[in-house]
């Protein structure tokens, strides 16, 4: 069983590279049904819940703040491509922000913003890892993904690596000045309208992100968040907001889902019991 857990495991990756995601959401299914260890994981809920918003909103508008290229760590890129779902997605650094065009070039429902959202509109100074250093090997791919307003919450400041490493990874920083819009700003210029889910990887902004959303009046039927890079007194107020919603929250290692009562209501009739 775990020799084809591996092979359904490749063949839905590749699937996923090759952008074939019929194929990857029918063998995603193979996949859980044939591990519960993947029937039962944070991946796995995730696909459950936005196959549901989907069916619940099938024309769902996106905002996602901290795309990178699109594609590579991304939890939801599958869903956009594939339902056609109209989406704003921001990335701040400009290679990131070439390779997020392209990667949505042939998806005439994204729109792709080069800036990060901020609480104030204007110019303001990132850390990044070279992105050169992670493609080649120097540093783990993931550092790409550690582009930060806080580089002393991440990786960047020594967090959960070893001295080596974080002195790997300071030989390939550089600040970069990028662009900052608020979210009325964003409104204001993309006609966002209505957000029906809010993905954010922000590595540390996440709080003052989820703070514009919850002031604009917005409730997204869901939202999907990273958290680990925030402090503890600002990853309360997040879920705090997130419950205060009334949504039900669903925590992975470094993530949380939050999904409101109507579509929680949906995964419950997609699955065929209470989760």
């Amino acid at each position: 069983m775990d020799g084809e857990v591996e092979r359904l495991r490749a063949e839905q990756v590749g699937h996923f590279i090759a952008g074939d995601f019929t194929r990857y959401f029918a063998v995603s299914d193979r996949l859980a049904a044939s591990s519960s260890g993947f029937a039962r994981s944070y991946e796995c809920w995730i696909h459950t819940v936005l196959h549901a918003l989907h069916g619940l909103v099938p024309d769902a508008r996106v905002l996602q703040v901290g795309a990178m290229d699109g594609k590579r760590f991304d939890p939801v890129h599958a869903f956009v491509a594939h339902y056609g779902w109209r989406s704003v997605i921001l990335e701040p650094l400009p290679d990131l922000f070439a390779a997020l065009r392209d990667t949505y070039r042939d998806h005439p429902n994204v729109t792709p913003v080069e800036a990060a959202l901020l609480p104030a509109d204007g110019p303001a100074t990132m850390t990044r890892v070279d992105r050169d250093a992670a493609l080649s090997g120097a540093v783990p791919l993931w550092a790409e993904g550690l582009g930060t307003f806080h580089p002393e919450r991440n990786a960047l400041g020594g967090v959960g690596v070893g001295p080596d490493l974080h002195a790997a990874l300071l030989g390939a920083a550089r600040r970069e000045t990028v662009s900052g819009v608020t979210l009325a700003t964003l409104s204001e210029r993309h006609g966002l309208g209505r957000i029906d889910l809010l993905q954010v990887d922000a590595e540390g902004c996440e709080r003052d992100i989820l703070w514009q959303v919850d002031a604009a009046g917005h409730r997204p039927a869901a939202v999907h968040l990273e958290y680990w890079a925030l402090l503890p007194d600002e990853r309360r107020e997040v879920i705090g907001t997130l419950a205060g919603w009334g949504h039900a929250l669903r925590m992975g290692e470094s993530d949380v889902m939050a999904i409101s009562p109507a579509l929680r209501a949906a995964v419950d009739a997609a699955v065929g019991w209470g989760c």
